[in-house]
């Protein structure tokens, strides 16, 4: 497994083996050489318990606008990147929260951090994030990244079923994908 440099994305880019939408550059997207900035959407869905897990469709949660809410402690948020990812069967991801928000407390992406091979491939999908605050936190804001996604290739193909991420998160969190 080789970590993909911002050259080497770029290229899988151009070979097709990584598709992005909704950035205005993927180029400008990197924070370094190494990690894609993720940014989240001007909302956020706080999930409501109790949750029953053998019922998936009736989970409550209230939709929150970003730059209006304060993290609460001990709640479970969930935020949709502005970014839409498609991975080849050969790249896989790391989410990992930036550490300057991370020692603050912030939280988003509890237990979920891998991106499988073959994430979105045939239509472009936003990361989910599994946001908790230590403490109470606001200020969040649309034009910041809270997050990065690390790429890399690996070295034999891994063939999974195609799975359209778009139908399967609760709470109808995302909403249709857009037209390029």
């Amino acid at each position: 497994m080789n970590l993909c440099n911002k050259a080497r994305v770029l290229e899988l880019v151009n070979e097709n083996e990584i598709k992005v939408r909704n950035v205005s550059s993927v180029e400008n997207s990197f924070l370094d050489d190494f990690r894609i900035g993720l940014k989240l959407r001007g909302n956020i869905w706080e999930v409501i318990g109790p949750v029953n897990i053998g019922d998936l469709t009736k989970i409550k949660s209230r939709e929150l606008a970003l730059a209006e809410t304060t993290l609460e402690t001990r709640k479970l948020y969930l935020g949709v990147s502005q970014a839409e990812f498609g991975l080849s069967e050969k790249i896989l991801g790391i989410i990992t929260t930036r550490s300057t928000y991370a020692r603050l407390g912030l939280e988003m992406a509890r237990s979920s951090f891998v991106v499988v091979p073959g994430f979105g491939k045939t239509n472009p999908t936003p990361i989910v994030f599994e946001m908790m605050a230590s403490h109470e936190m606001a200020g969040l804001s649309a034009s910041e990244c809270y997050a990065t996604l690390s790429l890399f290739e690996i070295t034999c193909s891994i063939k999974i079923e195609d799975i359209d991420y778009w139908q399967i998160y609760p709470l109808n969190l995302l909403k249709e994908p857009r037209s390029e």
